[in-house]
């Protein structure tokens, strides 16, 4: 069915109502005074949406950073100065229901890239979310809300997928399966979901017949060289259980249990030198590069409501563990003169316990509030361990061990947060928001080995901040329910204490990094911004037409950027100061009762607003941003032969953009992508044809900025499938 709604005498249809909780109530998209999109369970459905990228890259304002299973960086207003930096958490805010997973993805600045199984919606919130969501939310939030139990609904789906990739891709394999099952009536309800995707590499390693990778000086001293097929090949295999019990009229508890385990066999990147497709990588100490994440979210949800508001408590238990392999010889090669065997394997562990408890009002009259506390106690575990990868009679460094690092981390937080509306009139409003936060973040760090000096280093570094950020949102409804909103808000971003840096980056021992000219930190610092932003929301045309609109002026100071010394570890300053400027529109239109289409643009210039010394240039475009975006969706419903059947399109355009301050090296986007569908009802039985990347666009979305081998990412080529889901 399409979004729609119509009358007994079908005359006249209008969009659905959706409703949204991005504000911490429930409320009607168009009347949330905010920049949000909503992506429901139909479409979700009806798209194919399967991963992050599949649907942030048709969303106005937003782009995402495709690097592999676990790795995407999302990017909302330009909000970003290093994509890929290990040391900082991600600038964007990741929740699963109400549990913040921000900065819990893998290696590299990653978000879990949770599948879109059984889930009810995505919330997409544009801009600083600084006082309801806190740290990390600078750019915006993406939070992913899956499908409650129903208490006295029996029912189900099992589903599933094979599709075929182009090129030096392969076959694609999906099964999953759906139940929600009363228990009790009206008291006692489970819902279940389980999931496995097999995705088939797109990429080949050719490092045993590449002219240069066979003779460099790595493959004289012994590397492992091999010509290998199905390179970044991943399987995705995961579940839910949820219980909810009903315990009276007033009282509600929900109980969760989320796992997902990703697997991938080689690191899904291209050597840019050679053909599309192709690398050349040597083997590592653990055979082909790899990655390997594993992530467990266990949640407790409480809710009292009260004539007069509701009571919430959430509490949540997160445990994930990564590990990557991957040959890093051309990281090292300035210090080492040349391509040299070297594998690092990265591992981290995170251990967390998080709670929220609020309250939201549900007063008679023009005032209401909502009032709430956070704390989050996180213990983080990292090793890293560079080692020799070729043969060990050639080893020069004579089985010395060449780097190892190994940190223990612990993290506490603790926040007060609320927002307090007052109506100033039926059609006038006014919120003001306010958070003070209190964190500590203590480590243990032993660093050893020949790259740092032979010479072992035990450092305790810690850092304390204490803050408060506000908002201030007026927001003006017409007569005829046409809205429009001013707001500013701040966001922020936890600091932490900077990396252990050997004597190797400071060899003439004068306090400053060897050709950076900067003092070696100790602490990175929390950055901040301020948002101002002007919007409105329309509903014309009788309820056929929305449209939603945005401009905004961003001041992001005290930004820390990654740079990379020839000493080969990053080195991280508070050292930038941003301006970003933008606007966005959206809209969805009913064309007819059967007929209904999308579309979005969006405009974003983010630069540097000074000028910083080995960083860039006033004017430096932010990495990963592209100048405009465009996006368009249509679907269009008829009867074949006695069954409901649609067909649909979604084309995106994502503008030029640099990985890089300097933006030096090739450009990454200037891309189309065009996905189509065609489905049909028949009975309980859903059918959909697919076409993924219709055009087989193969332009580059991702650029390395770390390792000096020029890796690079492509959009992932045509793929064709069938897709069956069973309903009972």
């Amino acid at each position: 069915m399409l979004p729609l709604l119509a009358s007994a005498q079908q005359e006249h249809y209008v969009l659905e109502e959706i409703v949204i909780t991005a504000t911490k109530r429930s409320q009607s998209l168009q009347d949330t005074a905010l920049s949000v999109a909503a992506v429901d369970s139909e479409t979700i459905d009806k798209r194919g949406l399967v991963g992050m990228d599949d649907y942030l890259r048709t969303l106005p304002g937003l782009n995402s950073l495709d690097r592999g299973a676990g790795r995407n960086t999302i990017i909302i207003r330009g909000v970003s100065t290093s994509p890929q930096a290990t040391e900082l958490p991600t600038p964007t805010g990741i929740y699963y229901g109400e549990t913040p997973l921000t900065d819990f993805g893998s290696f590299g600045g990653g978000n879990p890239d949770i599948k879109l199984v059984d889930i009810d919606r995505v919330e997409i919130l544009r801009g600083p979310q600084g006082t309801l969501y806190g740290d990390g939310s600078l750019g915006g939030t993406v939070r992913i809300i899956p499908k409650a139990p129903e208490l006295n609904s029996l029912h189900g789906n099992v589903a599933a997928t094979y599709s075929n990739t182009e090129e030096k891709g392969g076959d694609n394999t999906m099964a999953q399966g759906t139940l929600n099952l009363p228990l009790i009536e009206d008291r006692l309800a489970l819902r279940a979901t389980a999931y496995q995707y097999d995705n088939s590499g797109t990429y080949e390693n050719i490092a045993a017949s590449d002219p240069v990778k066979s003779t460099s000086l790595g493959a004289t001293l012994g590397a492992v060289l091999v010509d290998e097929e199905d390179i970044g090949s991943d399987k995705y295999t995961g579940g839910r259980v949820s219980l909810l019990w009903q315990a009276s009229d007033d009282l509600s508890v929900k109980a969760s249990y989320f796992t997902q385990d990703i697997e991938q066999d080689g690191l899904p990147e291209e050597s840019l030198r050679l053909k599309p497709f192709q690398q050349a990588r040597f083997g590592t100490s653990l055979g082909s590069e790899s990655l390997e994440q594993d992530i467990n979210v266990t949640n407790l949800e409480v809710l009292y409501e009260l004539t007069w508001g509701d009571l919430f408590a959430s509490s949540s238990w997160v445990d994930t563990e990564s590990l990557q392999d991957r040959d890093v010889g051309v990281f090292f090669a300035v210090p080492l003169g040349g391509d040299t065997p070297i594998a690092l394997e990265d591992r981290q562990g995170n251990d967390a316990f998080i709670q929220e408890l609020r309250f939201t009002s549900n007063f008679d009259g023009a005032f209401q509030m909502l009032v709430g506390a956070f704390y989050q106690d996180i213990d983080i575990t990292t090793t890293q361990f560079a080692a020799w990868a070729g043969d060990p009679d050639s080893d020069i460094f004579g089985g010395a061990t060449l780097f190892t690092s190994h940190t223990e981390a612990g993290l506490q937080q603790q926040a007060l947060f609320g927002e307090f509306s007052y109506e100033l009139s039926e059609q006038l409003k006014a919120t003001f928001g306010w958070r003070y936060f209190d964190y500590e973040r203590d480590e243990t760090r032993i660093t050893d080995g020949v790259f740092n000096g032979n010479v072992r280093i035990v450092s305790n570094p810690e850092n304390q901040e204490d803050d408060t950020t506000l908002k201030l949102n007026i927001s003006y409804t017409t007569d005829n329910d046409q809205l429009y909103y001013v707001q500013v808000q701040e966001g922020f971003r936890l600091g932490r204490p900077h990396i252990a840096v050997p004597s190797t980056c400071d060899v003439d021992n004068d306090g400053l990094v060897d050709s950076l000219d900067t003092p070696i930190p100790d602490v990175i610092d929390s950055d901040t911004l301020i948002s101002y932003e002007l919007g409105s929301k329309f509903t014309l045309m009788e309820g056929r037409l929305e449209l939603r609109s945005a401009a905004y002026y961003i001041s992001w100071d005290d930004i820390p950027v990654s740079r990379n010394p020839p000493c080969a570890f990053l080195i991280t300053e508070n050292a930038g100061e941003a301006e970003i400027k933008g606007a966005e529109i959206e809209g969805t239109f009913l064309l007819s009762s059967h007929w209904i289409f999308t579309f979005g643009t969006a405009y974003t210039d983010a630069a540097l607003a000074e000028d910083t010394p080995g960083l860039g240039s006033s004017g430096d475009t932010l990495p990963g941003t592209p100048g405009f975006t465009v996006n368009m969706g249509s679907e269009y419903g008829f009867n074949l032969a006695t069954y409901d059947a649609y067909i649909r399109a979604d084309w995106a355009y994502v503008d030029e953009y640099y990985n890089n301050l300097k933006e030096q090296g090739p450009a990454a986007g200037d891309y189309h992508q065009l996905d189509a569908s065609f489905g049909v009802t028949i009975e309980q039985l859903d059918l959909k044809l697919f076409v993924n990347n219709v055009t087989g666009s193969d332009e580059l979305l991702w650029i390395d900025t770390q390792v000096g081998d020029g890796r690079v990412q492509r959009q992932r080529p045509r793929t064709l499938g069938i897709n069956m889901r069973y309903n009972f």
